[in-house]
């Protein structure tokens, strides 16, 4: 059975990051006509991207407390994104979601649940691991892993040491993520 994928599915904390979301196949063997997106809390400036013959509707929410970005005040962002269209059970497409990751993640991973419905039927990719559980979900909320940004040296120029470090910590995540995606 294919997931709904993020790639990639690796990123730096509060920083901007655009992934894609992948969808392998329809829903036993019917088209997908819609697939929501939804966004969890701390990312912020969510851009979906546009793809032909796809319309995109964007759900919002408050965001509490409000944040500065660019000199303005933001008072509220996307909860979610729905993309309505139709794609051929045996095709794939990438959805794209361009969106500023927060400065903290729990447990360094972002889930988005995604609902995939078809002309017949429908697919729930959210389940999410519970702490202290183990084993395979049925149908797994996409994922992104987080690392924090390197640290800068006050010029915005980051040191060759910290980006080694980073680039390999970034490496082990998206290692970790294939190799659980092959379980």
């Amino acid at each position: 059975m294919s997931h709904v994928t993020a790639n990639p599915n690796a990123a730096y904390l509060d920083s901007y990051f655009q992934t894609s979301f992948r969808v392998g196949h329809g829903c036993s063997n019917s088209p997908t006509v819609k697939l929501t997106i939804d966004i969890p809390d701390g990312v912020t400036s969510v851009a979906p991207h546009q793809l032909y013959n796809w319309t995109i509707a964007i759900n919002y929410r408050p965001l509490v407390p409000p944040v500065t970005s660019h000199g303005e005040t933001i008072n509220q962002t996307v909860s979610s994104v729905t993309y309505t269209g139709y794609l051929e059970p045996t095709y794939y497409e990438d959805f794209g979601v361009s969106m500023k990751l927060p400065a903290q993640v729990t447990n360094n991973v972002l889930y988005f649940p995604v609902h995939q419905i078809c002309v017949n039927g429908s697919t729930e990719w959210t389940d999410i691991p519970q702490p202290g559980k183990t084993g395979q979900l049925a149908s797994p909320a996409a994922s992104v892993q987080t690392v924090p940004k390197p640290a800068t040296d006050g010029k915005g120029t980051t040191s060759a040491a910290t980006s080694m470090t980073s680039a390999r910590s970034l490496l082990i995540l998206a290692l970790t993520a294939v190799s659980a995606m092959a379980l």
